[in-house]
């Protein structure tokens, strides 16, 4: 049977849809800034260079850069408030520093599962490419008596034939008077029945006509 998976990583619209796929998540790991959000498996998949998702990491504008850069604004923040008002070394200056760093903790949470659904999108129009492209593959196949497995595949999906009728049941009945041969009645269409022939009953004497 012919090998229609590798067939259909082939066509030529899936391969443009999956180089689109490809650049948008390389760009989507990009701006994200983490090298580690891409496993190699995936990234191999997509056809992205290990030094492409490394690439990431050295990104200044990135989410994660700016996530950092607010972390650090924050608390400088608050340190700075803390010193103006004498209470740098106090419990409310290390209470709100907790506080920002759960915050931070929260914003970064809140980041990748934003990456994470849209690398699950990118996945999902990648197998509906190569499930469409397949699933034309094996449609033509199908459809065209030339190719070996059409014609396998269409006897396969052909209509049943008819079943054929079980003759019925014979009787037998004797007519005439006794010792006359049987004759057999049954279906019209069973192997060897004979013709159907009434016999003949034997003429009436002239004493008995006249009583009829």
């Amino acid at each position: 049977m012919a090998d229609y998976w590798s067939q259909a990583q082939l066509d030529p619209a899936y391969l443009a849809t999956h180089g689109g796929l490809s650049k948008s998540l390389k760009d989507l790991i990009l701006n994200y800034g983490s090298s580690s959000a891409l496993s190699p498996e995936e990234a191999a998949r997509y056809g992205i260079a290990p030094g492409d998702v490394a690439a990431a990491d050295q990104n200044p504008y990135s989410v994660q850069a700016q996530l950092r850069q607010q972390l650090s604004g924050n608390q400088y923040g608050i340190t700075n408030n803390a010193n103006a008002h004498g209470a740098l070394f106090s419990g409310g200056h290390a209470a709100m520093q907790a506080h920002e760093l759960q915050n931070s903790g929260q914003r970064n949470y809140n980041a990748s599962q934003a990456l994470g659904a849209a690398i699950g999108g990118i996945d999902q129009q990648n197998t509906n490419a190569i499930t469409g492209a397949y699933g034309t593959l094996a449609q033509n196949a199908l459809n065209d008596p030339a190719i070996p497995v059409a014609a396998p595949v269409a006897a396969a999906l052909a209509p049943a034939a008819a079943p054929v009728a079980a003759p019925g049941p014979t009787s037998t009945f004797s007519y005439g008077p006794q010792g006359a041969t049987p004759v057999v009645y049954g279906p019209q269409n069973q192997p060897g029945a004979p013709t159907i022939k009434k016999p003949k009953l034997p003429k009436l004497s002239t004493g008995l006509q006249g009583h009829l």
